[in-house]
């Protein structure tokens, strides 16, 4: 996880303060989510 598609982008945005709908693919900072 890390990124939301554009039609979840609303969705992820009103569940997570940090999401931000102003990308395609928006990127969870580092600092939340570690995917390696």
């Amino acid at each position: 996880m890390g990124t939301f598609p554009s039609p979840l982008c609303p969705i992820a945005e009103k569940f997570s303060p940090i999401v931000d709908c102003s990308q395609d693919n928006v990127s969870i900072p580092e600092e939340s989510t570690h995917d390696t």
